[in-house]
């Protein structure tokens, strides 16, 4: 039997995720198109390519929320965020985000306005999604993808705009061919 401990910003992660189920109206999608061996294949590769030793391992909870996390300790998925991904490279965006959340240690500053952390784990995810050779020009397109279930302003107001992480992902290689 594994016993857990429990970090005090544990609970404050608890109360925001089902604040988050409330204000995202328990968006739902139907079934994944990646088995969980894959998601861990795609996060190892992240994870050796962060540039990091101690890159937190990867927990995926059975919930159909649509919602991603780190406390620190560990980066979370939920199956219901890996059943709307449209391709590798938007599940890799995402789990680098949380990756950059945890090299950075933002858990740990409460202090900082929370839109310049979010905006920078934006920037830093895409730097170790693409040197671990994923295409951010597709990845990208998973805030598309949010703008389009949850609408272009954040409902939680520590975020930047979806439209906003989209132009600030908008590298010069992904308007070449487009």
């Amino acid at each position: 039997m594994q016993i857990f401990k429990i970090r005090p910003y544990t609970g404050v992660l608890a109360v925001l995720l089902v604040i988050s189920l409330v204000l995202f109206n328990f968006t739902y999608v139907k079934e994944s198109r990646v088995s969980n061996l894959h998601v861990q294949e795609v996060y190892d590769k992240l994870a050796i390519n962060s540039g990091q030793q101690d890159v937190p391992p990867l927990i995926i909870i059975n919930a159909d929320v649509i919602n991603a996390w780190t406390d620190g300790e560990t980066v979370t998925v939920t199956t219901g965020i890996l059943k709307i991904f449209e391709n590798d490279d938007q599940m890799a965006l995402v789990m680098a985000h949380e990756i950059a959340h945890a090299i950075n240690h933002d858990v740990m500053h409460d202090d900082i306005d929370q839109a310049t952390v979010e905006a920078h784990a934006d920037k830093l995810g895409a730097f170790i999604m693409m040197r671990a050779g994923f295409d951010i020009c597709k990845g990208k397109e998973i805030f598309s993808v949010f703008k389009n279930l949850f609408g272009d302003t954040s409902k939680a107001e520590d975020h930047p705009s979806n439209s906003y992480r989209i132009d600030q992902l908008n590298l010069p290689q992904c308007s070449i061919f487009n």
